[in-house]
């Protein structure tokens, strides 16, 4: 359909941007609801993107775990993170998210995946994080 070529066309304008500009001293990042958003450009974001501190990806449906983890081995620097209905992580994702010593503020709302059990544990060993 028209919409799909026209949401993948400026998705690929989008990372090609962020290729040219190098990210270096991007900070903030809102991607909300961009629904076709994979681990791809969470890869890209962690090669590239070193300052970022705040990323806010609600209702990004397609990123996992595995985009979570590749994140945050290079974005050190995360201090505030919004996954809200994030419907394909689940709790291991709560491991990579741990590592990060800057994270302050963590959105997990309704990423189903995730038990209560998974999320009581995580702020009894970050108590740092504020969890919603």
């Amino acid at each position: 359909s028209f919409f799909f070529f026209f949401f993948f066309f400026f998705f690929f304008l989008f990372l090609k941007i962020l290729k040219s500009l190098g990210c270096k001293k991007l900070t903030y990042l809102y991607l909300s609801g961009c629904h076709k958003i994979t681990n791809q450009t969470l890869y890209y974001l962690s090669q590239n993107s070193f300052e970022l501190s705040s990323l806010i990806m609600i209702c990004c449906f397609e990123i996992t775990d595995e985009g979570i983890a590749q994140l945050v081995t290079g974005c050190k620097k995360l201090s505030t993170l919004n996954f809200a209905f994030c419907h394909k992580l689940s709790g291991d994702c709560l491991t990579s998210l741990a590592s990060l010593k800057t994270l302050k503020k963590l959105d997990l709302y309704l990423c189903t995946q995730i038990s209560e059990v998974q999320i009581r544990d995580f702020k009894s060993k970050n108590l740092n994080v504020i969890l919603k």
